[in-house]
């Protein structure tokens, strides 16, 4: 296992913000091949964004920040102050992957759109989540 050098929790950064992606664009295929009427675009980032947050949560809490809430109430303020952070990057980054498919027109394209945009995404997210979410004074606001 990669220790917690910088070089390792650098390594797993760049794991993550490759897997994180990938499974999101899977989901968008899925998505798409099950529903294809007129809001199937939206429909399908939806669902990746739904099938990313959670993993992404996790993954970054364990494994990148190492951070250990004070208990369930805590860690349910802590996702709700990244879930709003979050809504506001997430429409920003929608917004590309919209713009990606109305240019191209073609899914192949969208998908690559959506892969750079999630990817840069997870670097922007990760960094206010590390100075807002997981940093440690951020227990004493909340307890």
């Amino acid at each position: 296992m990669i220790g917690k050098s910088a070089f390792g929790v650098g390594s797993l950064y760049v794991f993550f913000a490759v897997f994180s992606p990938a499974i999101n664009i899977l989901a968008q295929m899925v998505a798409i091949h099950l529903y294809k009427g007129l809001f199937a675009v939206g429909f399908s980032i939806f669902v990746a964004a739904a099938a990313g947050l959670p993993l992404r949560r996790l993954l970054e809490k364990r494994y990148i920040s190492n951070f250990v809430s004070d208990g369930l109430a805590h860690d349910g303020g802590l996702i709700l102050i990244s879930s709003f952070m979050g809504v506001f990057t997430t429409g920003v980054f929608w917004i590309l992957g919209f713009s990606v498919h109305l240019v191209s027109a073609n899914y192949s394209m969208r998908y690559f759109g959506g892969f750079v945009d999630l990817a840069s995404g997870y670097c922007v997210k990760y960094r206010l989540n590390k100075e807002s979410v997981f940093a440690a004074n951020v227990r004493s606001v909340l307890v």
